[in-house]
């Protein structure tokens, strides 16, 4: 039976702050809004991973987490009250890799908001799989911050870095 894919990788690209290379879903399936799930796959594609491990092409775990949490991350920014904010990691708790991804797989993804607070912070768990099999689990927490606001943090860190003025601390609140 062939899946509906609801949104495309075109879709994905408007959507997300992510660019190619760095955009690891390439459909979405399933979006559930009020549930808090959603549902996608990230085709490997073994141009971006040569030479990540000699010769081997091996998808890694890192980049499984990545693929989940972008999944999420367009979970809420297809809402239109979201639309304007960047979830980002304040938090890892496990990261459990059972089996390792490789050029030609499909990895079906799916994340499932654990805890969501409609304002700033949250928790996520994300599973991938591979013919149906596990293959990654992945229990995270995020916050969110207006995409102007982070780039404007991300200028002062650059600026400050090239020897520029030295900025303080970040608020995490």
């Amino acid at each position: 039976m062939l899946e509906t894919v609801l949104y495309s990788e075109v879709d994905i690209e408007e959507k997300l702050p992510h660019k190619k290379p760095f955009i690891f879903i390439s459909g979405v399936t399933y979006l559930n809004v009020e549930k808090g799930k959603i549902r996608g796959f990230y085709n490997v594609d073994p141009r971006q991973f040569e030479g990540h491990i000699g010769k081997s092409l091996v998808f890694p775990k890192v980049l499984k987490e990545e693929a989940i949490a972008q999944l999420g991350a367009f979970l809420l920014r297809i809402q239109p009250k979201f639309a304007n904010y960047i979830p980002i990691f304040s938090g890892s708790y496990k990261g459990k890799d059972h089996e390792m991804a490789i050029p030609g797989d499909r990895l079906d993804l799916e994340l499932s908001m654990i805890e969501f607070d409609g304002r700033k912070s949250g928790r996520a768990l994300g599973k991938a799989y591979i013919k149906n099999r596990l293959v990654h689990e992945y229990s995270f927490e995020f916050k969110i911050v207006k995409e102007e606001t982070l780039y404007k943090l991300i200028s002062k860190l650059e600026y400050s870095r090239k020897g520029g003025e030295k900025i303080g601390t970040v608020n995490k609140s």
